[in-house]
Formats: structure tokens, sequence, C-alpha cells
């Protein structure tokens, strides 16, 4: 008796094993393929613009990295005169042009000492970065504070945010 069972239970298992034919070729539903192009369209939603604030955000970070010289020059005015520069010729820099990168166009000392870099990247909608000095009462060292007043919070660096 025992036998005969596991004689009907092989029998039933090699029976459901051997697939058939038709149906082993037959390929996806409608229904799996809406469902496979919606979940890639809700990963598009999301992942696209968390994508490209970083591009842009690594986009901005040359600017930081071109300005760092020109910030130099401006905290060695300031050490030797006593005052805020007010244009790259007063702190013996070059044409705003000569400054430029693959993102930015131009780097300029403005009024106060503010240095301005001119993006241009349609990204960034050709906006600009403002790095304004500033001193506390009594303190010989520049701090500087950068804005922009053309370019979306979320795409300026984590130190150029409101």
């Amino acid at each position: 008796m025992v036998e005969s069972f596991a004689d009907d239970a092989q029998v039933r298992c090699t029976k459901q094993r051997t697939p058939d034919r038709k149906s082993r070729w037959r390929g996806f539903t409608l229904i799996e393929l809406l469902t496979i192009m919606f979940v890639i369209g809700i990963i598009l939603v999301i992942a696209l613009p968390t994508y490209m604030n970083y591009a842009n955000r690594a986009k901005l970070t040359e600017a930081l990295g071109v300005v760092g010289p020109i910030r130099r020059a401006v905290d060695e005015h300031w050490a030797n005169q006593g005052q805020l520069p007010g244009s790259n010729a007063s702190v013996a820099l070059g044409a705003p042009e000569r400054y430029a990168g693959r993102y930015v166009s131009g780097i300029e000392v403005i009024e106060n000492g503010v240095i301005r870099v001119s993006l241009d990247d349609p990204g960034l909608q050709s906006g600009q970065l403002l790095f304004t000095p500033s001193t506390a009462a009594g303190s010989s060292i520049l701090r500087w504070q950068c804005s922009s007043p053309n370019i979306a919070p979320q795409h300026l660096p984590k130190d150029c945010r409101p």
C-alpha cells in the first residue's frame, strides 16, 4: 500500500512537470506590459527632477571653485587698503571673461567688493551668483555670503541656499 501511494505521487509529479509547449512560449499579456510601463513612468517622474537638481548643483560647483582666487584677492585688498574694492582693476584682476569656464561666462568684482559670477547654461537660466563680503564689528576678517537673484534655491549649492 505504501509503495502504490509513492508510485502514484511520482506519476502525478511527472505529469505536472511537463509543460504544454503552447503555454510555454506565450509571452506577456497586455496587462503585464501596461503594469511595467506604469512602473517605469513612476520611476521617471520621481528620478528625473532629482537628477536635474543634482546636475545643476554640480554645474554651480564650478563657480564655487573658480571664485576662490578672486575672493582671496578681495581679502588681500581689504587687509592692505582697509576698504572693499569696486572693480576687477582695483584688485589687479583682468577682464571678467578671462575667468570663464565651462558653465561660468565671467567673474566681476562690483561695488563694495561683491563678486558677481555670470553663468552660461540654459539649465540655470543663465543666472548669477553673488558673493557678498561682510565684517563683524572690530574684526579684520571678511565673511562671505553666497546668494542668487535668479537661480531657484533647490539648484543652489548647500552654502548658497537661504
